[in-house]
């Protein structure tokens, strides 16, 4: 009887020891076009667009300020309210008064008088006020504290209580012209995606709901005004778009902030890659030693419970750091700075001439073969188009208040609303507003007895007609505000 033998013949040997070279060799091969590839790349880094460069200006320090820069007087004010017991709480009136004032005419409770009346007259809030206003420096610092927002605040709290006296003492225009004053302080805060810290969820959203809807408010409810004091107060307002800063110079300031923190993206951090592999050890250990519960105590039938077990695939994360960190070891520095340069001179360049930033398309190729550390960094850049959004939208609230005390003037003087936009020039506009969102003129239909206003808004599209007011609001009523 023959016996039947395992051992490897010697041509399945050779075989064996062939396809094992074979491997090693492709993947020394693959090592070293991926190495190239992370170091050297397979296709051209962009470059600037022509006659755009970005400067980087650094925010400035704290103790850099002057009383030439509107956030000077943010910290004087800051400083008095630290050791005023009124500003400690001021906030408190925003909060739970002025929404109601703006969405209604509520008066103030008459439980804060003593806050209120610190907040509408002190001199020196309105000396930090009026500094805000008239500082020709606008660059803020890289980061706000707490009390600086709570300053923010009080300012702007301080010039909408100013309108609220002039309403309850039956003064529509000096109400409307504090509003304009509110409008300007803030343009000082736009985009909002620039200064997040002092706004709120809402967003843009909410310089509608404090700012704009008192202004429409007081305009289509408030007593008729002389023609010369609606012809005043809508170029005053018109004159507002001056303050606003250009979209470049709001995206190079914001991206100013994010390459001072982030200096040098070049040098990877091997110790969060050692950390990460720490991590999934300890987390794969605990994994073994439940299963090895679980097998014993099927053994002795006490039914353990049984949960989920991650296993091998812990060492996603930390091998994916550190394909990362080998990617960002290989690529040259001179790289990096070429690429957020080149990227940062485009974006600043659509931005000037109005047109849509830039976007990064990387396919699996880029992605895993051609610099992808390089690539990634661009990443940590800011976003242009929300900032052109949120800007967009503040110009369609401020034109919803021009129109609206046009439209209130047109009809006190012919008894009747306009059937066109057009009929609003010359003798209350200069010409119909154009619509921030697509350029056109903003859309306008009569509605029973008063009319619709529209944006297109971000999708371009016509709101239809029983289109509520959402956020962000795009349609304006007669019947609202």
């Amino acid at each position: 009887m023959r016996k039947v033998g395992h051992a490897v013949s010697p041509s399945n040997r050779r075989r064996l020891f062939r396809g094992l070279i074979a491997l090693g060799v492709a993947g020394f091969i693959l090592a070293l076009f991926a190495w190239f590839g992370w170091r050297y790349g397979f296709s051209p880094l962009p470059a600037p667009a022509p006659e755009i460069t970005f400067t980087e200006e650094p925010p400035l320090a704290r103790t850099a300020f002057a009383p030439d820069n509107c956030w000077f007087w943010l910290r004087e004010l800051e400083r008095r309210m630290r050791v005023d017991p009124q500003g400690r709480r001021a906030d408190e009136v925003f909060f739970s008064t002025l929404d109601a004032w703006a969405r209604s005419g509520t008066q103030p409770s008459a439980s804060q008088a003593a806050l209120i009346l610190w907040l509408r007259e002190d001199p020196e809030i309105s000396r930090c006020f009026d500094g805000f206003l008239a500082a020709t420096n606008t660059l803020p610092p890289a980061a706000f504290t707490s009390g600086e927002m709570r300053a923010g605040y009080v300012l702007i709290t301080h010039a909408l209580l100013r309108a609220v006296d002039r309403e309850q003492h039956g003064e529509t225009a000096g109400a409307l012209g504090r509003l304009v004053e509110a409008w300007r302080f803030q343009a000082r805060l736009m985009p909002p995606a620039s200064f997040a810290a002092f706004y709120d969820e809402r967003g843009v959203e909410q310089v509608n709901q404090i700012v704009a809807r008192p202004w429409r408010r007081l305009a289509l409810r408030g007593p008729a005004q002389p023609p010369e004091t609606i012809r005043r107060l809508l170029t005053e307002l018109a004159a507002v778009t001056n303050a606003l800063p250009a979209l470049d110079a709001a995206y190079a300031r914001a991206a100013t902030v994010v390459l001072v923190k982030d200096r040098e993206p070049w040098q990877t951090d091997w110790r969060r890659v050692r950390a990460a592999f720490r991590q999934a050890a300890m987390m794969m250990s605990s994994d073994l030693l439940r299963l090895v519960q679980v097998a014993w105590g099927r053994l002795l039938d006490t039914r353990p419970e049984v949960t989920p077990v991650e296993g091998a695939r812990r060492l996603g994360r930390p091998l994916g750091l550190l394909i990362e960190a080998w990617q960002r070891a290989a690529a040259r520095p001179d790289d990096f700075a070429q690429v957020r340069g080149a990227w940062l001179s485009r974006t600043l360049d659509a931005l000037r001439r109005d047109e849509p930033a830039p976007t990064m398309r990387r396919g699996w190729f880029r992605e895993w073969f051609d610099r992808p550390a390089v690539w990634r960094s661009i990443e940590v850049l800011p976003p242009a188009e929300p900032l052109r959004t949120s800007q967009q939208q503040w110009l369609v609230y401020l034109e919803s208040c021009r129109l609206t005390l046009a439209l209130r003037g047109f009809r006190e003087a012919h008894g009747r609303w306009p059937d066109r936009l057009e009929e609003l020039v010359p003798e209350w506009l200069p010409a119909v507003p154009a619509d921030p969102f697509g350029g056109r003129p903003f859309g306008y239909q009569r509605e029973g007895a008063g009319w619709r206003l529209w944006s297109v808004g971000p999708t371009g599209q016509i709101p239809a007609p029983d289109q509520e007011e959402a956020m962000p609001q795009r349609v304006f009523r007669a019947d609202g505000v």
